[in-house]
Formats: C-alpha cells, sequence, structure tokens
C-alpha cells in the first residue's frame, strides 16, 4: 500500500493538469460533434390539364304519321336472319316537332324478325325483334339537315286493342346525319304505336352531342 500512494499521487498530478482528458469533450481527445443535416427533396408531380367536354343536350321528338307499306324480306335489302327466314319491312312517314331538330318531317323503315316471336301468355298477344333507321329531316334543299337515327327492340302485339307498339333504344347515327347533326353523337328510348287503321304515333328521349 506504501508503494501504490506516490502512484496513485502521480495519478491524481496527471488528471489535475488534464482535467478534460480522457473519453470527455475536450482535452487531449477531439471532441466529437455527431450532427444530422436533413436535405429537402422537391419531387416533381405532374399537373393535369382538364380538357373540355363538348356540350350535350337533351334530345325530345314528338310525331304523328302514317303506314305507308309494307313488304316481304328486309327493308335493307340483305338476307333475312330469322330461323324461318321471316321477315316484314314495314314503312312509315309523318311529321314531328322535336327540341333539337324543330318542326320537321319523319321517315321509318323497320325491319321485324316473324320467324321468332315469343307469346305473352294471352291469346294474340305475342313480341317480336325488330331494326331499323329513322330519319327526321329540317329544311328544304342544299340547306336541309336530317337526323338519323338507329332504333332496336321488341315490337309487340297488343291483345287488348288492335295494335301494336315498338319500344325501343335508339343510337345517333352521325355519319350518315347530315347538315347541322353530320357526325352527331346520342343515344336514348324510342316508342311508337301504329294502329290497325294505319295511323302512327311516335316519341323520343334521349341526349345529343352535335359535332363542334
Amino acid at each position: 500500500m506504501a508503494r501504490l500512494l506516490p502512484v496513485l499521487t502521480m495519478v491524481a498530478l496527471s488528471f489535475s493538469l488534464f482535467p478534460n482528458s480522457g473519453c470527455r469533450s475536450g482535452g487531449i481527445f477531439p471532441e466529437i460533434t455527431t450532427s444530422a443535416t436533413a436535405t429537402a427533396t422537391t419531387i416533381g408531380i405532374p399537373t393535369a390539364t382538364a380538357s373540355a367536354v363538348p356540350t350535350s343536350s337533351p334530345l325530345e321528338m314528338r310525331g304523328t304519321g302514317s303506314e305507308t307499306s309494307s313488304h316481304a324480306g328486309t327493308c335493307s335489302g340483305q338476307s333475312c336472319g330469322a330461323s324461318l327466314g321471316d321477315c316484314e319491312c314495314v314503312e312509315f312517314s309523318g311529321k314531328l316537332i322535336s327540341t333539337v331538330v324543330g318542326n320537321s318531317s319523319w321517315t321509318a323503315e323497320l325491319t321485324i324478325n316473324l320467324g321468332n316471336c315469343t307469346n305473352t301468355g294471352t291469346t294474340d298477344g305475342y313480341c317480336c325483334i325488330g331494326d331499323g333507321v329513322l330519319n327526321a329531316t329540317s329544311g328544304t334543299g342544299a340547306s336541309a339537315s336530317v337526323l338519323s337515327l338507329s332504333v332496336t327492340g321488341p315490337l309487340c302485339n297488343d291483345p287488348n286493342t288492335p295494335a301494336y307498339s315498338m319500344q325501343a333504344n335508339y343510337a345517333v347515327l352521325g355519319p350518315t346525319s347530315s347538315g347541322k347533326f353530320a357526325n352527331a353523337a346520342g343515344t336514348g328510348q324510342f316508342n311508337m304505336y301504329s294502329n290497325t287503321s294505319g295511323n302512327a304515333y311516335l316519341a323520343a328521349l334521349g341526349v345529343i352531342q352535335l359535332a363542334p
């Protein structure tokens, strides 16, 4: 123990001369400072540019007319696709008023598949599938505009009245329309009623988008 005292004295003297030595800051060891530096990164997000949506308008048509003729086969002249080869073409014409077309004349040619009709469950009640084209014409001569509609749907014989009716979807035929309706687009519902006297009544409701 007596021999260790001089050694402890020298150690104590060393700490008094270098109070900040060792692993603490300062002294014979340089002070190490840890500093985390965050670098902000800006990510470029592409912005979407909204495109202008063409404006559409409601389309409503109401009209009257009459059956002008009928014959066996299709209105287009194509072969009949009915299972029994039994098709009939019925043609109509008349006048109508419309929110977009205005006061116009109309014609329609409907092909009816008579070979694949379905009975409604009552005597003389049945529905057949039909399709065709309705043309509504406003104006005359070079200034005339024609709106063509393709119609497809069931045509049913009403057992309670001497008449038949058609309830169909329609699509605007832009390529075959002309004047202000050229290349128009649209869709809606089409209804037509015709009695045994040949009188016809039609109504259509939907939407139309004119080409810019």
